[in-house]
C-alpha cells in the first residue's frame, strides 16, 4: 500500500472508528489514531 499525500490530507484531523495503520514496502509506517492524529 502506498502512503500518499492525498490520503494523509484526507485522514489528518478527522476522527476514525479505530486506529488505522498503513505501511509501505520500503519500511515507512503511518498510524492514524482514533482522534485523527497522524504518527510516523
Amino acid at each position: 500500500m502506498v502512503v500518499s499525500d492525498s490520503w494523509l490530507r484526507a485522514v489528518n484531523g478527522k476522527p476514525q472508528d479505530k486506529m488505522v495503520t498503513k505501511s509501505e514496502r520500503e519500511g515507512l509506517s503511518v498510524r492514524v489514531t482514533a482522534k485523527g492524529k497522524v504518527i510516523f
